[in-house]
């Protein structure tokens, strides 16, 4: 289909640095996944949220950029994250 094809081939993920339990599943799994050229996987450094609604942290990636991608990595973490359902509502492989 036309919209499957206009999406990027590649693995998507955005996420903060959190220690310990699972960060250890993370880092193994990102160390993966970074030594692909089918990848786009980094970590998000936090700023200061601006009042213009431009998102200061670095690596950051809106759900519009975020969906451009056929494959969406949902990573474990230790806290909680909306995040699931917004990557399921891109069409995207999750």
């Amino acid at each position: 289909e036309d919209w499957w094809a206009a999406k990027r081939d590649r693995i998507f993920w955005r996420g903060g640095r959190v220690g310990g339990g699972p960060r250890d599943q993370q880092v193994t799994a990102l160390q993966h996944m970074r030594n692909s050229s089918l990848a786009d996987v980094q970590y998000m450094e936090w700023g200061e949220n601006r009042i213009d609604g431009r998102n200061s942290a670095p690596g950051c990636a809106g759900v519009v950029e975020v969906c451009k991608n056929r494959y969406l990595a949902f990573l474990n973490g230790l806290t909680y994250s909306s995040r699931f359902k917004f990557l399921l509502l891109c069409g995207s492989c999750v």
